[in-house]
């Protein structure tokens, strides 16, 4: 029976650039996320996106909505939900 853990250690044995083309084939076959398009027309439009969200977070942080935490929090979240997500 094949199982997600068996290909995994199937897809680990592969080289980096088959890994990363594994993992884009199989990104492309996600649903995508509602608010995002599944792709940009051009370089210039993604670039203009990510300008538009970095000043929307800019803003949210200037005007104290942005719920910000110190980096000291951030990475031991970050920890915790690796440990958490790690196979047992």
């Amino acid at each position: 029976m094949v199982t997600v853990e068996s290909l995994l250690e199937q897809a680990k044995s592969l080289p980096e650039s088959d890994r990363g083309e594994l993992a884009r084939r199989l990104y492309d076959t996600l649903t995508p996320i509602p608010e995002m398009p599944p792709e940009w027309a051009n370089d210039e439009e993604a670039e203009a996106a990510w300008q538009e969200e970095l000043q929307r977070r800019l803003d949210s942080i200037a005007d104290g909505s942005a719920q910000l935490i110190d980096t000291d929090q951030m990475f031991a979240d970050i920890k915790a939900y690796r440990e958490d997500k790690r196979p047992k």
